[in-house]
């Protein structure tokens, strides 16, 4: 998914169009004292279009940052599948695309959301393995949580 994509769907989110329409009615009632107390109702007026257009920005910009992490996560999610099917399901042995594939994920949960999803993400499985085991199982384990923590969104 593209930015441009991602920012246009969020425009079309109900609580955005909610705000815009929001924001303009409480202008649209202040304007008519504008007669009697013009200083006052240019000073709401302004008061009421800045908050709006705060709340606006900042729910798109909660939604896309959601919209990209979903696209990341799918993305990943393929490659992901793509490596554990790619390798021999009898070995046993660390992977290096594996240890890779990890990585980048790790970074995507860390810029989008926060530690605790990369814990997460490496909890199960056996206690004493690390986050380092690359195991075929220990893999499929981690897309089912991938897997799970998309679905949180």
């Amino acid at each position: 998914m593209t930015r441009v994509d991602a920012i246009t769907r969020s425009f079309g989110n109900l609580l955005v169009i909610v705000t815009i329409i929001t924001t303009l009615t409480g202008i649209a009632t202040i304007l008519p004292y504008a007669a009697v107390h013009w200083r006052i109702s240019f000073a709401g007026s302004v008061l009421v279009g800045l908050l709006g257009t705060v709340a606006m920005y900042y729910e798109v910009r909660r939604l896309y940052r959601i919209e990209m992490l979903k696209s990341k996560l799918d993305q990943l999610l393929v490659s992901g599948s793509q490596i554990t099917h790619s390798i021999n399901q009898r070995t046993m042995e660390e992977h290096e695309s594996i240890r890779d594939w990890c990585a980048q994920v790790d970074a995507v949960l860390r810029e989008y959301l926060n530690e605790s999803y990369v814990a997460r993400f490496h909890q199960g499985g056996s206690i004493t393995q690390g986050p380092a085991a690359m195991t075929i199982w220990k893999n499929n384990h981690r897309l089912e949580t991938l897997s799970v923590i998309r679905s949180e969104f």
